[in-house]
């Protein structure tokens, strides 16, 4: 993976910023030095979700991933599955203002 550093001018450093590429199991021990100066003390490495998850990492960006992975019949049945209705008639008291939707078999509001 690719770890982003800086080394901070604000500690006395040279303000360069650098690209290094570690295994998530060795991150955690590097003391890296800052490949213009030399100096470790300054140098840090940069957070920001694109570092610590990567691009595209949202929901819905996983969502649509997902999606993609799926076959065509696969699709068919999570939407049959997601749109199907109980076919059962409410009979308790509404609140005020409340009332009962009713749907069709495809699952559309009649």
């Amino acid at each position: 993976m690719i770890y982003e550093f800086v080394c901070d001018a604000d500690l006395h450093g040279c303000g360069f910023v650098f690209e290094e590429t570690y295994a998530m199991s060795e991150i955690s021990e590097v003391k890296q030095a800052c490949p213009a100066c030399n100096k470790r003390k300054s140098v840090h490495q940069v957070w920001d979700s694109q570092t610590a998850f990567g691009p595209d990492k949202t929901l819905g960006s996983q969502a649509d991933k997902n999606n993609s992975e799926f076959s065509d019949d696969y699709k068919e049945f999570l939407n049959k599955k997601g749109n199907r209705y109980p076919d059962t008639h409410y009979e308790g008291k509404l609140p005020k203002g409340g009332r009962v939707l009713r749907r069709n078999e495809k699952g559309d509001l009649i």
